[in-house]
């Protein structure tokens, strides 16, 4: 088995707190418990500019697809919106909790923000103006996204649903509800018609409509996590947390174009799709999985404290990063496919060649 060499090149005064992989471009931003916001250059290898949030821990951070504004969910209860060409910021009042939740819609118009409150607050990033508090779940909301369309959003709750929201009018325009454990994840299909939820314990598919679920797509007794879907729709994967089996589950999603297809009409399908692959090679907890932008690669952090890159296609753990001495929470892909971040519970950051598997960046605490 192949593994990654690591070294460490930067090191931080302060923890890190949240990070970012810029979606169009291959640069890092992070923050830090200080409250400055960092900002990297994955390509040089080089630091490009840092600023200063001047209100504390900055616990999340979202970057437009553009790459020229910066929300901050900040420990005192503020967003700051910056702009990366002038730096100059506009800052909000948000949540009466820290803010924890942070999603940019794509056309960087609107930022949504969430904490440890059940609502969800909407702004309007050119001015900061307040738009809406979308109010409706009765426990605390565990994910917020945007579909492609801008204005409508999903909030994924404890309370077993999934809402849809008109953000511009502030109206809950469906709830998928009928699950008996509470959902962690919700992605928007590419056409905005199907959205995928991952539960506790299953992988559901609604047509958002009818507000039906349409496929149990997968019901298990472990404890699911980190469900993604890949960019081009065809692959789904889902990692596993138990004391004893620890891997991920592939599936492809063309095995479910039949089930995808069915009218709105119809009742509710138990399908319990069989993994394609099963990806084994942790020795515990997977908390966080990510695909490549090209979908052949999944990278995967456990808390055995490595990293993993593997082939989608095949099953093949491709590298087995060492480096981290605490477990690894978070892993992302970069934009252009050729490097990977981790961090860990230690509050380090590691970069990661995923040709040779040498980290060749390292922020510590």
């Amino acid at each position: 088995m192949d593994t990654g060499n690591y070294q460490i090149l930067i090191e931080s005064q302060h923890r890190i707190c949240s990070l970012y992989l810029a979606s169009k471009a291959d640069f890092l931003v992070f923050g830090c418990e200080n409250g400055i916001i960092h900002i990297w250059d994955l390509n040089t290898e080089e630091f490009l500019n840092q600023f200063s949030t001047h209100s504390g821990i900055v616990l999340s951070v979202k970057v437009t697809d553009d790459n020229q504004i910066i929300g901050c969910g900040i420990k005192d209860k503020i967003v700051k919106i910056c702009n990366l060409n002038n730096f100059e910021s506009i800052q909000i009042q948000s949540q009466s909790y820290n803010i924890s939740l942070i999603d940019i819609s794509s056309d960087g118009q609107y930022i949504a923000t969430g904490s440890g409150e059940k609502i969800i607050k909407v702004w309007e990033i050119n001015t900061g103006l307040y738009l809406q508090s979308l109010s409706g779940h009765v426990s605390e909301i565990n994910a917020i996204t945007f579909s492609n369309t801008n204005q409508i959003l999903a909030t994924a709750s404890v309370d077993r649903t999934v809402k849809i929201w008109d953000i511009t009018k502030g109206k809950c325009l469906n709830t998928l509800q009928g699950r008996a454990d509470f959902v962690h994840s919700a992605v928007f299909s590419n056409d905005n018609r199907t959205i995928i939820t991952g539960s506790q314990h299953s992988i559901n598919f609604w047509d958002i409509s009818s507000q039906q679920c349409i496929s149990t797509f997968f019901e298990t007794k472990d404890w699911l996590s980190s469900l993604i879907v890949s960019q081009d729709e065809k692959t789904i994967a889902c990692a596993n947390i138990s004391n004893e089996d620890n891997f991920i589950r592939i599936w492809q999603i063309d095995d479910l174009n039949s089930g995808l297809n069915q009218t709105k009409n119809q009742t509710q399908n138990q399908t319990n799709q069989i993994p394609n692959k099963i990806l084994k090679g942790h020795n515990d907890n997977i908390w966080s999985i990510d695909f490549s932008p090209d979908s052949t690669k999944i990278v995967s952090g456990s808390s055995d404290r490595t990293v993993k890159i593997w082939n989608s296609q095949t099953g093949q753990c491709l590298k087995t990063l060492f480096g981290h001495n605490r477990p690894v929470l978070s892993v992302a892909f970069s934009p252009g496919g050729n490097t990977v971040a981790s961090c860990g519970g230690h509050s380090i950051i590691k970069l990661w060649n995923v040709e040779t598997g040498n980290c060749f960046q390292t922020i510590q605490d």
